[in-house]
C-alpha cells in the first residue's frame, strides 16, 4: 500500500530541526543574524517574533518552539546556558516546580547552574531565615542534588527525549507525530482500502497519490 507524507506536518518537523541548530551550534552567521534582528534573552532560542506585518519565515520556526522544548532535556557541562531552578536539568521537573516553595524566596531566581556551583559545592542563598519545617525541604533538594558530577569546560547542550543518542531526528519527530494526527499512520488512504470501492479504483487513487508523494521517511536527519 502507498502512503502519502503529511506534508504540513513534515514541513513541521523540518522546520524545527532549525531551532534544534540555533540551539546546539556554536557560532554561526546565520545566528548571529537572528540573533541581531529579534534579540535573544534565552540560552537556546531567539526570543519571540512580535512582528505581524510582511513574511517572516523564522516566526513560522520561533512558534514550533515549545513543542520542541516539551521533548527535550538538558545535558549539563560547563553549566552556563541552563538554568539551575527553572530548566529540567535533574529529574523530570525543574527545581522550580518540584521546589516552589523555596523558589518563592530564593536570592538568584534566574542564575544558571554555573552560578550556583562552585567547588566547595551548591551556593544556594534565601532572602529570608528557615522556617522549621523549610530545613528538611533544603535537605530534600540538597539530596536530590547529592549525585551531581561537577562542570568542565566543554559546552552545555540540549538532547532530544526520543533517540537513544539525544540527536534530533526529523524522520523519528514525523513518525511519533504521525502516529498521533487524525486519520493514523495510513491518514485517509486507510479508510480508502477499508470502503466497499473497488479494489481498481483504490488502486487507481493511491498510483495517483504516489505522483506526489513519497513512502514515510525511515530517518530523515
Amino acid at each position: 500500500m502507498y502512503a502519502l507524507k503529511n506534508l504540513g506536518l513534515q514541513n513541521r518537523c523540518l522546520l524545527s530541526k532549525w531551532l534544534w541548530r540555533f540551539g546546539n551550534e556554536g557560532q554561526a552567521l546565520w545566528k548571529d543574524a537572528i540573533v541581531s534582528k529579534y534579540g535573544q534573552t534565552d540560552s537556546w532560542t531567539s526570543n519571540t517574533v512580535t512582528s505581524t506585518y510582511g513574511v517572516s519565515v523564522w516566526r513560522s520556526i520561533r512558534n514550533l518552539w515549545p513543542k520542541l522544548a516539551r521533548n527535550i532535556c538538558y545535558k549539563v557541562v560547563e553549566g552556563t546556558r541552563i538554568l539551575f531552578w527553572k530548566d529540567k536539568w535533574i529529574g523530570q521537573n525543574s527545581l522550580m516546580e518540584d521546589f516552589a516553595d523555596l523558589y518563592s524566596f530564593c536570592d538568584n531566581p534566574g542564575a544558571s547552574i554555573a552560578e550556583m556551583w562552585s567547588q566547595q559545592g551548591w551556593n544556594i542563598t534565601l532572602r529570608r531565615l528557615l522556617k522549621d519545617w523549610e530545613v528538611d525541604r533544603v535537605a530534600n533538594l540538597l539530596q536530590r542534588l547529592e549525585d551531581f558530577p561537577g562542570l568542565n569546560t566543554n559546552p552545555d547542550a540540549i538532547r532530544w527525549k526520543h533517540n537513544r543518542d539525544g540527536e534530533f531526528s526529523v524522520g523519528r519527530m514525523y513518525k511519533r507525530d504521525l502516529a498521533t494526527h487524525p486519520g493514523g499512520i495510513f491518514g485517509p488512504w486507510k479508510q480508502i482500502w477499508k470502503s466497499n470501492t473497488p479494489t481498481k479504483i483504490k488502486c487507481f487513487t493511491c498510483l495517483i497519490g504516489q505522483q506526489y508523494a513519497q513512502a514515510p521517511p525511515k530517518d530523515l536527519e
